[in-house]
């Protein structure tokens, strides 16, 4: 199967990943097409251990530390707090859009990435594990500590 009919079902769930952690939009799409360079140009490389999202993930969460290395982006959460239906919670809805947000920010990126694995991109403990090439207890466990320092966080302000 060629490198553009495995990819072309990934390309949405790589986008929406590398769309949580990168605020900028300019950043990334450099991010999301450096991460579609670096897979077609190991595609060869490729030696199905590990499912082809998987390996493709691994690239993605690869490319993203890089970008975190180089500058200290913002998580858009703009559409993981459902719309409240009365247009006075709007107000409060984007407070605290806002808090979440920056309160993500400031955590480790070990944190912010599992969190964003796990509840944005939904997947399972042993996809991450795999992804992030760390046994299953490590990711429950990290996932545990994630989510206690971000409810700490939110509700210490």
């Amino acid at each position: 199967m060629s490198f553009e009919e495995r990819v072309k079902d990934w390309i949405p769930k790589i986008w929406a990943l590398i769309e949580r952690m990168i605020q900028d939009i300019h950043d990334r799409e450099d991010v999301f097409q450096e991460v579609m360079r670096r897979a077609f140009a190991g595609y060869t490389k490729f030696r199905g251990e590990s499912s082809f999202g998987t390996w493709l993930y691994r690239i993605a969460i690869n490319e993203i530390r890089r970008y975190h290395r180089r500058s200290s982006p913002l998580l858009p959460l703009e559409e993981t707090i459902p719309a409240p239906d009365d247009p006075e919670g709007e107000v409060a809805r984007n407070e605290e859009i806002e808090r979440v947000r920056e309160i993500m920010d400031t955590l480790p990126p070990r944190y912010k990435e599992i969190l964003v694995l796990r509840y944005f991109q939904e997947l399972s403990y042993e996809e991450i594990a795999r992804i992030l090439k760390i046994p299953v207890g490590t990711v429950r466990s990290r996932l545990s500590r994630a989510r206690e320092e971000l409810t700490r966080r939110f509700y210490e302000a």
